[in-house]
């Protein structure tokens, strides 16, 4: 599944629908998927054949939200819950959330942090988390990750820029540096 092909299945997308599903109740994956499958009808987006393939990344969001506060398991197995800085991230950016914004919180920062120093850029070999710091320090924008979006490569490029980002200006003030 080539998600370039899905544009409601960003990152973005599938956070957002993940905190909205458990803004309601108690959530699995399986109703996130069950909503965003939804959301494809309604907006006449076709949607991907191999769903398979879909829940790894929204296991990679939920493990995102998670270790950012937004989500706490649930008392039922498999189960997630919003919390209240979960709904206030979801009524402060209500057409989506990405990991550019889970970075505003310590934990999320000391997570990626932790990923860079245990290796996990260079295991996948691509050295893209270095090349990610090394763009946002020439100046480059993050709309400029060469790497296609369902790649792992993406995700450790788009890490390592905003690490960098966050570690060299500090969090709300980067805008006015760009301008």
């Amino acid at each position: 599944m080539d998600l370039q092909d899905y544009p409601m299945l960003h990152q973005a997308d599938l956070m957002l629908a993940l905190l909205k599903v458990a803004q309601e109740r108690d959530a699995s994956l399986a109703d996130v998927m069950a909503r965003l499958h939804r959301d494809c009808v309604k907006a006449n987006e076709p949607w991907p054949c191999d769903e398979s393939a879909l829940l790894p990344l929204l296991a990679v969001v939920r493990d995102h939200l998670l270790v950012a506060g937004l989500l706490v398991e649930a008392q039922c197995p498999d189960h997630l819950r919003i919390t209240p800085r979960g709904r206030a991230v979801l009524g402060q950016n209500p057409g989506g959330v990405d990991d550019s914004v889970l970075l505003q919180f310590p934990e999320f920062r000391a997570y990626i942090q932790s990923q860079r120093k245990a290796g996990r850029a260079e295991e996948c070999g691509s050295g893209a988390f270095d090349e990610g710091w090394e763009a946002f320090r020439s100046g480059a924008s993050h709309d400029d990750n060469p790497y296609r979006p369902d790649r792992l490569e993406h995700q450790d490029w788009q890490n390592g820029f905003f690490e960098a980002r966050g570690e060299l200006i500090p969090y709300g003030h980067w805008q006015e540096l760009r301008s």
